[in-house]
């Protein structure tokens, strides 16, 4: 056994004096004591709450009660009432005490000890049950409040108060310190001990049976449950017909049962010398926790098999033992001590789990009758003396209980301390810190727990275990380590029956799917802490060897791959969630598994090795998501079983494009499946930073067939559209100048760029095609591309693509020219070296089109160059000019023309031109006379507007008001508007803002009626 509590006496009421009395005021306590016996206790803060037979009330006022060494009584108060003070209760919320004296309850103050208020009502009362809780869910509530109103209300605080009278059952309900409602109902028989469960349900202990009482929100109704016992507690319930067949013929009188409240929804019945379980449904439960009572925590641990526990489906430990509380005599009172159980027997005080009933400590104080407690602050008193008792540390408790080899135990008594007793016993613990350091704890325990069960072999339940808190996984990795290694020999199979499939995989399936689908999100993850040292213990034959000698996997390798992907999903959830993530109440961080990249890449690893020997279909969805696995350790695993696709996936994800292509470009011509557009439909995926890769490993799909750099940086798509143009046009030019010109047609033509450099390429990539190009067909194409493209585009250098133009290539020789402004020479080709004055003309006209006047000039320089001809014994050509002057003389100015021509020109040849001429003057001249008609109207027009204005007067009289200020005019400065409204000088801009107000408003219909 370990030591949970240490006992120190508070206070005597017989003639000696106990430490914490000084000598005043243990005379203070006889003489208001006279002999009389302690009939209860109660305490709350640093009061003591005594009850005597006399019907004294005594308050004694403890200083530092938490310290073990300073505490002491320094003040004591009483109070008196009619008959024996046999019961205490607290009200914390309205800080008054509920008294009951001589079959009479009273609510007294606690602090002035007065009485408050005495329930009349409740006269004839042996015992009552009281509770305050906080209704955070609003159940309790007036029914006139709207939905509304209740969903922004603040939580309430409420008590109640349950007083059983012979068959009457009183109940008294607070809600915020105010007094809600009184109910009275009837009960099957007279309740012996009563106590609540929570403010809604309420234990009743009747000589013959156990009723849980299902109260309503008022109480005003009340549903009765009895309690059903199972079969295997018929000693219980032969004990409850027993006790009431012997009471009913008065030959026994047995003691009074004694109900304790554990949780809100779990009491402990002790009826006699035997106990029971109840939970809030009325149901009695057979294997709660309970033990034969010469169960104590020894030196050495219990059969493994006497402590085995099973992990359920909600991952919840669960303590299954088969016996039930029993004692020899029969406890004097029972009471709870968070987390302990103390029960009074004549001889000493046993301290118990609650949850287990292990033994854990055995105070010998004999004669004990009452035990009170708050919070950590525990009292037991005789018939003449309190004794307190201080808690040991509760993690010292449970280090040693650890030691003596009580796993299980300590993991049942760390989980049910409260966490406000954690920050009382440790004042270095703040309330987060608190939790967190049973958090810790208890996560620390399950950890060995698991560890444990890993050990003997249950590997299942201990990968529950390990899941349920987070485990960190280098711990379990190291423990299944030989789950994922393959040996070098395979195993005999095992003798026996193939073990079980599980469901295991189909979880790992589903989990696995969530992650594809949506990569991180939405659903709670779970919890994690520090690592622990990793043990490596090496699975039986059993666990490995159905891994290569069945399809089906083992038991142990689905788990292990459960509790992976579990793993996985809280890490993914960590790593890309900003906000805080909790998992039941824990919140889950960083600190739970150290560094989340490196567990990430532990856990993903792992991962992959069981989906390979559990499930290899959900290889690809894990390395298609974003995964963290060592890409040495993939290449590896996957590389053995062929796994290129999946391979290549892992790269791509990884940003590993280089090993990627490089394994592709290995895999063509040796697996089918694999091609040059495999490589092509790799590179379309990968983004403009990767340009030297995508130049790199094109190059041989291209050389191979065109077409497949058409694909990959022809396509009308965002990655071709954002690659590098420089890099690709100096690579392509490189590698085939025909995709080269087809690619600076797609930037010239459909994404019109007009890079100068761009432009120059793609007039001598024509040029070089031109050249070396032996089909005539090709050699024509090409010339006319070359000749649109010199026409349309204004972005290249003339002077580069003209010395590249070879001499024959008259007609491009000639645009360029004219773009670098020689026109004479343009024009000389297009006449002499082609013989075509058409194209010249022609040339002439669409510049004069884009510029009358270089095209003005250009005609004339025509004229010219076919009436006196540039070369020698080249003759004039008269009948082109006289073409030129008839369709374009329009636009040549005469006097030039007439001076070019020849004296012996006939006038009937130039008639045409003529005639042109004059159409042109006279059109000019009847223009300059319609306009200076025009402007002689106007003119007009504005004379008659002058001296109207002019004419315009306005008369100013003594009584004349301003429009803005409403004062007389009178003879002050004026300002006269345009609608021959006047106004005073100084109120003109007022005026001016009004007039531009009206001349902004829209135009609406009543605007025009008016």
């Amino acid at each position: 056994m370990t030591s949970a509590f240490n006992p120190v006496h508070v206070l005597n009421l017989g003639e000696a004096k106990d430490a914490a009395e000084n000598e005043q005021i243990h005379k203070q306590i006889r003489e208001l004591a006279k002999g009389s016996k302690i009939t209860c206790i109660s305490s709350f803060g640093d009061k003591l709450l005594v009850g005597l037979q006399s019907g004294v009330l005594l308050s004694c006022l403890v200083t530092d009660p938490h310290a073990q060494d300073g505490f002491s009584i320094t003040k004591v108060d009483s109070t008196t009432l009619n008959g024996p003070v046999t019961q205490i209760e607290v009200i914390r919320d309205t800080r008054s005490l509920i008294v009951l004296a001589g079959s009479l309850i009273y609510v007294v103050s606690i602090e002035k000890l007065s009485i408050d208020e005495t329930l009349q009502k409740s006269k004839g009362a042996s015992r009552f049950a009281s509770i305050s809780e906080v209704d955070a869910t609003h159940e309790i509530r007036d029914t006139t409040d709207s939905d509304d109103k209740v969903d922004d209300d603040p939580p309430s605080v409420i008590s109640r108060l349950a007083i059983p009278i012979k068959r009457r059952l009183l109940v008294y309900t607070w809600i915020d310190t105010e007094f809600s409602s009184f109910r009275e109902h009837t009960l099957p028989d007279k309740a012996r001990a009563v106590t609540f469960l929570n403010t809604h349900a309420l234990v009743c202990m009747l000589p013959s049976e156990t009723l849980v009482a299902e109260l309503s929100r008022y109480a005003d109704t009340v549903k009765y449950v009895e309690a059903a016992p199972p079969s295997n507690l018929q000693a219980y319930h032969g004990t409850q017909e027993a006790a009431g067949y012997m009471s009913y013929i008065g030959l026994s009188r047995s003691p009074r049962p004694k109900a304790v409240r554990l949780s809100d929804d779990l009491a402990l019945l002790v009826r006699d010398t035997t106990s029971a379980y109840l939970d809030e449904t009325g149901r009695l439960v057979p294997s709660y926790g309970g033990i034969s009572d010469d169960m104590v925590l020894a030196e050495h641990p219990p059969h493994a098999g006497r402590n085995k526990h099973r992990h359920d489906h909600s991952h919840q430990l669960c303590f299954n033992y088969t016996n039930k509380l029993n004692w020899k005599l029969s406890p004097s009172a029972v009471g709870i001590v968070h987390p302990y159980l103390l029960v009074a027997l004549p001889s000493y005080v046993e301290v118990r789990n609650p949850y287990t009933t292990t033994l854990i400590q055995q105070i010998t104080i004999p004669e004990v009758l009452h035990i009170s407690h708050n919070r950590k602050i525990c009292y037991i008193a005789t018939a003449s003396r309190v004794v307190r008792l201080f808690s040991t540390d509760y993690i010292s408790v449970i280090d040693n209980i650890i030691a003596m080899g009580f796993l299980d135990e300590g993991i049942s008594l760390m989980s049910k301390i409260d966490q406000v007793l954690l920050e009382t016993g440790n004042e270095s613990e703040g309330g987060e810190e608190g939790k967190s350091l049973k958090e810790r704890k208890l996560r620390e325990l399950i950890i060995l727990k698991a560890t444990s069960l890993y050990e003997k072999g249950d590997i299942e339940d201990s990968m529950s275990l390990f899941s349920e808190v987070s485990a960190p996984p280098e711990l379990v990795l190291g423990l299944s380590k030989g789950l994922l290694e393959d040996p070098e020999e395979e195993p005999e199979p095992p003798s026996g029956p193939e073990p079980t499939p599980t469901e295991g995989e189909t979880e790992a399936e589903s989990t696995q799917k969530d992650e594809e689908e949506s990569h991180t999100n939405g659903k709670e993850p779970e919890e994690s802490t520090e690592a622990s040292d990793a043990h490596s213990v090496a699975p039986s034959a059993r666990d490995t060897a159905s891994i290569h000698t069945t399809n089906r996997p083992s038991p142990a390798l689905t788990s292990l791959l459960v509790f992976l992907t579990d793993t996985r999903r809280k890490l993914t959830r960590i790593t890309t969630s900003h906000e805080r993530i909790y998992y039941r109440g824990v919140e889950l961080s960083n600190d739970i598994y150290g560094n989340a990249e490196d567990a990430m890449a532990l856990v993903d690893t792992s991962l992959l090795q069981c989906y390979i020997r559990v499930s290899p279909g959900l290889i690809g969805p894990l390395l298609r998501v974003k995964n963290y696995c060592d890409p040495a350790v993939v290449k590896m695993e996957l590389s053995k079983l062929s796994k290129w696709k999946e391979l290549i996936d892992f790269y791509y994800g990884k940003g590993l494009h280089k090993d990627a292509l490089e394994l592709l470009v290995e895999l063509k011509g040796k697996d089918p499946e694999f091609t040059s557009e495999s490589i092509i439909s790799y590179l379309q995926k990968l983004d403009a930073t990767h340009i030297d890769l995508i130049l790199e490993f094109s190059k041989a799909p291209i050389e191979e067939d065109i077409e497949n750099g058409r694909e990959l940086f022809l396509e009308d798509t965002d990655q071709a559209t954002s690659l590098p143009r420089n890099k690709v046009v100096a690579f392509l030019k490189d590698v085939s100048s025909l995709l080269a010109i087809e690619y600076l047609e797609d930037l010239a033509y459909k994404k019109h760029d007009d890079t100068v450099r761009f432009h120059n390429d793609l007039a001598l990539l024509y040029i070089r095609e031109i050249e070396k190009s032996e089909d005539p067909s090709d050699k024509e194409k090409f010339s006319r591309k070359l000749l649109k493209f010199l026409g349309r585009s204004a972005h290249y250098r003339p002077q580069t693509v003209y010395s590249a133009v070879p001499k024959k290539m008259y007609e491009q020789r000639a645009v360029l020219l004219s773009k670098m402004d020689q026109e004479q020479d343009a024009l000389v080709i297009y006449v002499y070296d082609m013989d075509s004055p058409m194209k010249a003309q022609s040339h002439a006209s669409d510049l004069y089109g884009k510029d009358p006047t270089k095209g003005g000039e250009s005609l004339h320089i025509l004229l010219d160059i076919l009436l006196t001809p540039p070369r020698k014994g080249s003759k004039p050509n008269i009948e082109a000019a006289l073409k030129l002057l008839s369709s374009q003389g329009s636009r040549m100015d005469p006097a030039r023309v007439l001076n070019l021509l020849s004296d012996d020109v006939k006038i009937s040849e130039i008639y045409p031109f003529l005639c042109s001429q004059i159409r042109n003057t006279t059109a000019t001249a009847n223009q300059l006379r319609l306009r200076t008609s025009l402007e002689k109207v106007y003119a007009v027009s504005v004379e008659e507007d002058y001296l109207e204005t002019r004419a315009q007067s306005v008369r100013v009289t003594d009584s004349r008001m301003c429009q803005i200020c409403l004062k007389r005019l009178g003879h002050s400065v004026v300002s006269v508007f345009p609608d021959l409204t006047v106004v005073h000088y100084g109120c003109a801009n007022a005026y001016q803002e009004i007039l531009d107000r009206k001349s902004a408003r829209p135009l609406t219909v009543g605007t025009l009626k008016k």
